[in-house]
């Protein structure tokens, strides 16, 4: 997994599994990463893990968002932005 997501960080352009293959050094094959993202993995608790040993502080407030946006945006800007950031 540290190969793939190691991947994901420095790749430029659309993002494919062959694409990652080539990104990736030793252990990143395309095989390793077809077994990756065809294997169920409990992402919920993944992230929260992650999450839980790097930047929790019983002192700080935190929040969380996600964005779920895959493609790639049509136009040169976003509907509605400025109107969410006024």
């Amino acid at each position: 997994m540290s190969q793939v997501i190691y991947g994901m960080l420095v790749i430029s352009g659309r993002i494919t599994m062959l694409g990652l293959s080539r990104w990736t050094e030793k252990g990143g094959s395309y095989r390793t990463i077809q077994r990756l993202y065809h294997s169920i993995l409990p992402w919920k608790a993944i992230q929260w893990l992650f999450f839980r040993k790097q930047f929790l502080k019983a002192e700080d407030e935190h929040l969380i968002v996600g964005d779920e946006v895959v493609f790639g945006k049509a136009g040169k800007e976003t509907f509605g932005l400025d109107r969410y950031f006024s």
